[in-house]
């Protein structure tokens, strides 16, 4: 297969079959887009690297003679762009699922707050294709802020965090959002042996805990993260 063709196979397979939603995955513009499956712009080697390392494909995933199984959807991942949009303002419902982003709930490391509140009705949208290739449900997400900095250097205080509600069950190594006893919190989970669960943070300052399975209420996964310097 060419590479136009790979192209068209990833956008098929992958983003609806949408031009625009491709084009927003790789930073380009659809119309560029468009001329390289025309064949009116050729995908040159830096333009293949680009796409590549965008979606998170191997080196030379476009160059490789493979069937029409194209690439994993686990394999592509593309950051949503961050955007707030009021309550009132029409959305782009076609391309975007819009999920509830509470300012007032705090995940800490340390202490937590849990105060769930509207802010009138400020959201967060995310492609479509985004959460689809991540297997992650619309009606499964929320996004709220991390409070302190157990997480820093990966997550800094005051970052926007999204939650799969979805997926609660621990994958050793991965970032949960959870209720421990009466603090809600955000940390790496460990399984441990008699149903034990260890507490990782980010920041070496603050020691590893191992508490009792019991105690820990899984909310979700934390799957993704924005901070803005």
């Amino acid at each position: 297969m060419t590479r136009p063709e790979k192209v068209r196979l990833l956008i098929n397979k992958h983003f609806g079959g949408r031009q625009k939603n491709f084009a927003e995955a790789v930073g380009k513009q659809p119309a560029q887009v468009n001329q390289w499956l025309k064949g009116h712009r050729n995908i040159g080697d830096g333009l293949a690297a680009h796409i590549e390392k965008a979606l998170g494909l191997p080196a030379g995933w476009l160059d490789d003679d493979v069937q029409e199984t194209a690439a994993k959807s686990s394999e592509i991942s593309p950051a949503p762009p961050l955007r707030f949009w009021a309550a009132n303002d029409p959305l782009p419902q076609d391309d975007y699922a819009f999920v509830p982003f509470y300012k007032q709930i705090g995940f800490a490391g340390g202490t937590g707050t849990f105060e769930q509140s509207d802010d009138g009705g400020l959201q967060l949208p995310f492609g479509k294709a985004t959460l689809w290739r991540k297997g992650i449900s619309k009606e499964n997400v929320f996004c709220c802020t991390l409070d302190g900095d157990s997480m820093e250097s990966k997550i800094p205080d005051g970052t926007t965090l999204a939650v799969d509600k979805g997926a609660t069950q621990i994958k050793d190594g991965k970032i949960y959002a959870f209720r421990h006893d009466d603090l809600y919190r955000v940390k790496y989970l460990y399984r441990l042996p008699g149903g034990k669960i260890r507490i990782k943070s980010e920041n070496s300052f603050y020691p590893d805990e191992i508490v009792n399975g019991e105690a820990v209420e899984i909310i979700g996964r934390v799957f993704w993260w924005s901070v803005l310097d």
